[in-house]
């Protein structure tokens, strides 16, 4: 069980590395040349250093780095642009921020994302919790706006906002600027605005790289799940029946998932929570001291709350990878060691179970139908029951599983 559950894991790393969500898109290489190709979009959170592309569906991933590329973009989608830049690190978190106001600047080749593009443009720079915004006029070079946040004292903190003295001074269009810029934030949103604003009163043509905010939504899905269940027991310790492991059982699982999708990263990311009736009966006979025939009747609710991973593989099917926590609620369920010698069975009918983990793999073929596999570890059944005089149960054992499927999604 534990080689199969170990197959599963690698499978499902494997296969989620290698089938990701390519996107047409183009390069510039370093003589300038433009190739269109497939990129692989990774939803970046950070700027990247690196990217993988394909020249068309069928060839190999190559290794677009920055040393090679001055710029590479995903159709109707993002673009990043090799740039020699000054670039101030400082932090802005309260706990590890400097005492001097001045930015602290070093020279580095970076990606940045194009937000706008016109007569003035704008870039923005994210690595962890630094956020930096460049801009430049008529494709010079790009200069950082500057916003730095400084220990005054112990207790006080001072902004240096002098980005809004390079915006008067370099992108003043109008007569509402000084008041425009008075409030403006440093953010996405505010500074691709006020950019877009810009070029509209220059009368000059510009693009805006800013994703819609409707396509920024969750969504939630309903599914119904239904298949074989493998399980597996060993008894760990148990009245007589310590190291009885009993026969792969095969049952029903049936239950219901409720389903969050992200909306950042390409919608990849999604947290779930399903409930699964699940039913074990198993009968074993051995002599240790008695001939007994140990019976195992265990019907529970399987309650997981997980986290999950997609891969498209194309339009219609995707592929994906998850792993939860379980909590197993047991009823009507119970263990019994048959004995002809004894006047009374040794039994019990309220057992507990140990939280336990799930992993699982499974496509989905386009809105409806999918399939599933899940395995299931690291559960335990306890039971500490003692009759006086007569036996001390103290039985313990470990349960695994592995489950074949059907998905439907209801909505």
């Amino acid at each position: 069980m534990k080689k199969i559950l170990i197959l599963l894991v690698i499978l499902a790393g494997t296969h989620s590395y290698s089938q990701n969500d390519f996107k047409k898109g183009y390069l510039i290489n370093n003589d300038g040349i433009k190739v269109d190709c497939l990129i692989r979009d990774q939803g970046w959170m950070n700027n990247p250093v690196s990217f993988t592309y394909m020249l068309n569906e069928n060839s190999q991933k190559i290794s677009g780095m920055m040393n090679n590329v001055s710029e590479f973009g995903i159709y109707d989608g993002v673009r990043y642009i090799r740039k020699k830049v000054f670039i101030d690190r400082s932090s802005n978190d309260t706990n590890t921020l400097t005492d001097f106001r001045k930015p602290y600047f070093e020279e580095e080749t970076l990606f940045l994302k194009l937000l706008v593009e016109g007569k003035a443009n704008l870039y923005s720079y994210v690595d962890g919790q630094i956020i930096r915004y460049f801009y430049d006029l008529n494709s010079e070079t790009p200069s950082q706006l500057i916003y730095k946040k400084y220990l005054i004292s112990n207790t006080r903190i001072g902004e240096n906002d002098r980005y809004k003295q390079q915006l008067l001074k370099d992108l003043n269009c109008s007569d509402e600027t000084l008041k425009k810029v008075s409030k403006l934030r440093y953010s996405e949103d505010d500074l691709t605005n006020y950019f877009i604003e810009y070029n509209q009163c220059k009368g000059a043509n510009y693009t805006s790289y800013l994703p819609e905010k409707e396509t920024k939504k969750g969504e939630f899905n309903f599914y119904l799940k239904m298949g074989p269940d493998l399980s597996f027991m060993k008894v760990k310790r148990g009245f007589t029946a310590a190291g009885t492991t009993f026969n792969m059982n095969t049952s029903l699982k049936a239950g219901a998932e409720i389903e969050y999708v992200m909306p950042f990263n390409n919608k990849k990311l999604s947290a779930y929570l399903q409930a699964f009736y699940r039913s074990y009966h198993q009968e074993k006979e051995y002599y240790a001291t008695y001939q007994t025939n140990l019976v195992v009747d265990y019907k529970s609710v399987e309650m997981a709350l997980g986290f999950r991973y997609y891969s498209y593989i194309n339009a219609n099917t995707k592929m994906y990878f998850d792993a939860g926590f379980v909590i197993d609620k047991p009823f009507n369920s119970n263990i019994e060691f048959e004995i002809d010698s004894f006047e009374e069975n040794p039994q019990s009918d309220s057992f507990r179970t140990t939280p336990g983990a799930t992993i699982g793999v499974g496509y989905l073929f386009g809105e409806r139908y999918g399939l599933e596999l899940r395995g299931g570890l690291g559960r335990a059944l306890k039971d500490e029951k003692v009759v006086e005089s007569r036996y001390n149960l103290n039985w313990s054992s470990n349960f695994s599983s592995i489950s074949l499927l059907f998905v439907y999604n209801l909505f």
